[in-house]
């Protein structure tokens, strides 16, 4: 509540400044993974990590800028040996909140190191059927280890706010109902990601994945979803974020820039 509470403070000042300044960095910790998601824009496994001190640099640096929280994704972060070192740095040094998105592979053997300076973590779960999962995520074996680490941090780690999040793509309408029903007996929300299927614009370099699901079907699970959640289902998107996909918004501009510096797996600033 403490760390919601600095961040959404920082959004009042800055609609009440109105310099677009953004105070989140949302930052691909590595490229690396052990996955082969056919959805995935980011998984690079020849792509070296950004080293410990100059991640310490450009945190510092952030922290003098007014940046008060940041979000850690990858590939893998936990693919990082140091990644203890990072969170730690960013926790105690640079005084921010941390959002943690990783598979849940390696949470049994590395929570500790990292979860003591985390306020906020997403895993990621695309089925709650651990074979479909597994084939998704082209990782055997990786349903089992994520469920349990997502029951070892509720046990040690209950401070740590803790969600599921899944991809939206195709083949997976008929598994709502079923990831609902885990996130339910789990007691973990859950978001719904409409996966994106190129970066960096129409005109400019990007990569694509074909596993979009085709828009009238897009609409109908989303119209769905929406309804699951106005009875009670632990989904965590807003009903703003559905109608978007149902019924769409011509000329929308997206504001999260003003929110949110994205940073890539190489150190570079992008705009997402």
């Amino acid at each position: 509540r403490e760390a919601l509470q600095r961040v959404l403070g920082k959004a009042l000042e800055a609609r009440q400044t109105g310099d677009g300044r953004p105070f989140i960095v949302g930052h691909f910790i590595t490229n690396r993974c052990m996955c082969k998601c056919a959805s995935c824009l980011w998984r690079d496994n020849d792509c070296e990590d950004v080293p410990l001190a100059d991640l310490q640099r450009f945190y510092a640096q952030a922290k003098a800028e007014g940046f008060v929280a940041t979000a850690l994704s990858g590939g893998e972060p936990f693919l990082r040996s140091d990644l203890g070192a990072v969170v730690r740095f960013i926790k105690q040094e640079a005084g921010m909140s941390i959002l943690l998105f990783n598979t849940g592979w390696y949470l049994k053997k590395r929570m500790d190191e990292v979860l003591p300076y985390i306020d906020m973590m997403i895993v990621s779960l695309d089925s709650a059927k651990p074979a479909r999962h597994d084939a998704i995520r082209g990782l055997p074996g990786l349903f089992d280890r994520a469920i349990e680490g997502v029951r070892l941090v509720k046990e040690k780690y209950p401070d740590v706010s803790l969600q599921f999040n899944c991809c939206v793509q195709k083949g997976m309408a008929d598994e709502i109902d079923d990831l609902l029903a885990l996130a339910a007996r789990l007691d973990v929300q859950i978001s719904f990601d409409v996966i994106t299927e190129y970066r960096h614009g129409e005109n400019a370099h990007f990569v694509e994945t074909d596993m979009g699901m085709p828009l009238p079907e897009l609409q109908a699970l989303c119209a769905s979803l929406a309804e699951k959640k106005r009875a009670g289902a632990p989904i965590l998107n807003s009903q703003q974020y559905f109608d978007y996909f149902i019924t769409g918004r011509p000329g929308y501009r997206c504001h999260l820039p003003k929110l949110v510096m994205f940073i890539d797996g190489r150190g570079n600033a992008e705009y997402c």
